[in-house]
């Protein structure tokens, strides 16, 4: 209204009541979409809390921690990711959990693990091993497949999988390493955000 008026092109009533109009719905646009903002955000949260919840009563109900880990991946799938592997150092890739929303991935993902392992350095189990840091890819780069298959059957093999964004998180004993967890998004189209890692 005062820019209007300085540029003496003041405004009459029925212009002002159209333009409050707007101002209205767009004042009220955003209330509504902050409160479903932060409808979600406190859902989120709530979600996350119940899964703590669940995943600690589970990791401390048993000494056996390989069918423990078996049981958390049943907590992981589909609720955090599409699919997950638990690799454990000194194990067979043979006794590796494997959880996945499509059982016959599963397959593959084990034939993987026993025929051509990634090697270190291809943002993998190998690499979070050896520095025990968590390691988060958020998308798939363009070529990144390309730059770690070992064989044209390997690269055919790896788009099979369909993974869109992963992480893997170290396995600890205090400070030691033991192991990891990989969680990959595919088919659901979800990606992971830096936060995921705090969880």
């Amino acid at each position: 209204l005062q820019t209007a008026s300085l540029a003496g092109m003041p405004l009459t009533a029925d212009e002002a009541d159209i333009l409050a109009g707007y101002l209205n719905v767009g004042v009220g646009a955003a209330i509504a979409e902050y409160v479903r903002s932060r409808e979600e955000q406190l859902k989120s949260s709530q979600s996350d809390l119940e899964f703590l919840t669940e995943a600690g009563e589970l990791l401390g109900s048993s000494l056996d921690y390989q069918s423990t880990l078996a049981r958390l991946t049943h907590i992981l799938v589909p609720r955090l990711a599409d699919f997950c592997i638990v690799q454990l150092d000194g194990a067979s890739p043979d006794e590796a959990p494997i959880m996945d929303v499509r059982p016959e991935r599963a397959v593959l993902i084990r034939e993987l693990l026993n025929r051509i392992p990634l090697k270190e350095g291809a943002q993998s189990h190998a690499e979070v091993v050896r520095t025990g840091k968590p390691l988060l890819v958020k998308a798939v780069q363009d070529g990144f497949l390309e730059s770690i298959a070992q064989t044209p059957e390997h690269l055919a093999k790896l788009r099979a999988l369909g993974v869109t964004s992963w992480v893997v998180v170290p396995l600890k004993i205090k400070t030691s390493s033991f192991g990891t967890i990989t969680l990959a998004m595919s088919e659901s189209g979800r990606h992971y955000r830096p936060a995921d890692l705090v969880l």
